[in-house]
């Protein structure tokens, strides 16, 4: 990470220099996201689907000829994946445990899963004609931190198992919450690369409206499941230290049968103001 800053920072000193024009600006706006679950027969049981979120940043426009420039961007994205887990999920695990379990209604199910990112796109621009631009080149992420938000309807559905297990009055909903929310933190990968596609529409006082479409390159989802953030847990009861032990972190292939591959894109809708 260090050596792309130091690349970013060198060719960005570089093209500071070179550019004919440059200038600084803020924008923001909505942000539509998209998980995609590679896994077939998974993705009849748990089915990623869009959530709505924001970002907002500054924006450097380097414009080196009539109609050519290149745009950086320093944006903070607030986005995620929303999991919709309904009665075929439930049903199916409890088929599982027991083959003559009767179907439950459960209600709708969702889990969100709610990220804190830091994006920078490096973007190549053309202007055509008039205002109008076109933008494409690849952007870096950096994700600093999720949080898992069940609906009503899961919460009460833990609370439920939680009582009829009689589980130890130590054993807390929220920090259960926390731990799958470290689980899913831990399984995840901080680094995204991807490419950006858009267009933009800049007036002569300094307002301009743009329209984007992001995707990632690479399988969001760790190789090894970690599921350390679990063991921690349990083992930190008093009486129950030790009672999980040996290996931590386990190849997916291996415990589930397949690879699963998260892929990401999203579409995005902003507005914004150069100086």
């Amino acid at each position: 990470m260090k050596k792309i800053l130091l690349v970013l920072a060198v060719v960005s000193s570089a093209m500071m220099a070179d550019a004919q024009e440059c200038t600084w600006g803020i924008k923001g706006g909505i942000d539509m996201t998209s998980y995609k679950l590679g896994v077939e027969d998974v993705s009849l049981k748990i089915n990623p689907s869009n959530k709505t979120g924001f970002y907002l940043g500054v924006v450097n426009n380097f414009k080196f000829a009539e109609q050519w420039g290149v745009q950086t961007e320093l944006l903070y994205n607030y986005a995620g994946a929303k999991i919709g887990m309904g009665e075929d999920f439930i049903n199916a695990m409890n088929a599982s445990q027991d083959p003559a379990a009767e179907p439950v209604n459960t209600g709708d199910m969702k889990i969100s899963y709610n990220t804190h990112t830091l994006r920078l796109p490096i973007l190549a621009k053309f202007q055509p004609v008039g205002g109008l631009s076109v933008l494409a080149g690849p952007y870096f992420a950096f994700r600093m931190g999720g949080k898992l938000k069940p609906n009503d309807n899961v919460e009460a559905l833990i609370k439920g198992a939680m009582e009829e297990n009689n589980l130890p009055g130590a054993i807390k909903y929220d920090d259960i919450k926390d731990v799958c929310s470290d689980l899913m933190g831990d399984n995840l990968k901080k680094f995204d690369v991807g490419a950006t596609l858009g267009i933009e529409y800049a007036f002569k006082n300094g307002l301009f409206i743009d329209a984007r479409y992001n995707i990632s390159f690479i399988n969001k989802l760790k190789k090894d499941l970690d599921y350390s953030a679990f063991t921690d847990y349990v083992n930190g009861f008093e009486g129950m230290e030790g009672t999980i032990s040996g290996e931590t972190s386990v190849k997916m292939k291996d415990a589930l049968g397949v690879q699963p591959k998260i892929r990401y894109s999203s579409v995005q809708f902003g507005i914004g103001f150069r100086f």
